[in-house]
């Protein structure tokens, strides 16, 4: 009885060490290594229009940056459709101007609508399917989240945009107020591309 039980231990043990090898080889072909999909040379149509869609301008060079992070957030901001305002933009590049947003509160009259905005870089290797995440709350309640799905991006020079869908906000004595907002960019695997949180204070008023 002793024997059949080590053996299977020694069976369970084997087994656990081919899933994390096998973990290890999915994470290592969901990190697709960009300078090989540049530089291959086959012959593949469906390998072409696959690096024409994901690379674009980039597949005619690698691009370079001195800056480390393969992702960066250089703008956030909140920006307004039917204009009824000028969009509201900060740069969010450094710890110092994330610290600054996360001081503010940006003002915004009831009932507009608005979108949220950002630009960011990609460095060094493609992000993978990352998403963007609205945390809302009011005083100490939290309201509920936005999620916005953005796919994936190889490094470039110039920056990307992106504008979420359109949110209207909620009027009336009990839509005013002040509302916590807490951003997150998240890559497919569950880390987070920026830190911290990008968050902020949001005073929905009778007026601008």
């Amino acid at each position: 009885d002793n024997e059949e039980k080590v053996e299977e231990e020694v069976v369970k043990e084997e087994d656990e060490e081919e899933d994390d090898e096998e973990e290890e080889e999915e994470e290592k072909k969901s990190e697709d290594d960009f300078a090989s999909i540049v530089n291959r040379k086959e012959k593949d149509e469906s390998l072409e229009r696959y690096k024409a869609m994901l690379l674009g301008s980039a597949m005619k060079k690698i691009p370079t940056s001195s800056d480390a992070r393969p992702f960066v957030l250089k703008t956030f901001g909140v920006d307004f459709p039917n204009e009824e305002h000028v969009p509201i933009f900060r740069e969010v590049d450094t710890l110092d101007k994330v610290k600054s947003l996360s001081k503010e509160v940006i003002r915004a009259k009831q009932g507009v609508s608005t979108m949220f905005y950002i630009a960011f870089s990609v460095n060094h290797k493609i992000v993978n399917a990352f998403r963007f995440e609205v945390h809302l709350s009011k005083k100490v309640l939290p309201l509920g989240s936005y999620k916005f799905n953005l796919g994936s991006y190889a490094p470039r020079e110039e920056p990307y945009e992106y504008r979420s869908e359109i949110i209207d906000l909620p009027s009336g004595v009990f839509g005013r107020g002040k509302y916590y907002i807490r951003c997150t960019f998240i890559d497919k695997e569950g880390n987070k591309l920026v830190q911290p949180d990008i968050t902020f204070t949001l005073n929905v008023a009778k007026t601008f």
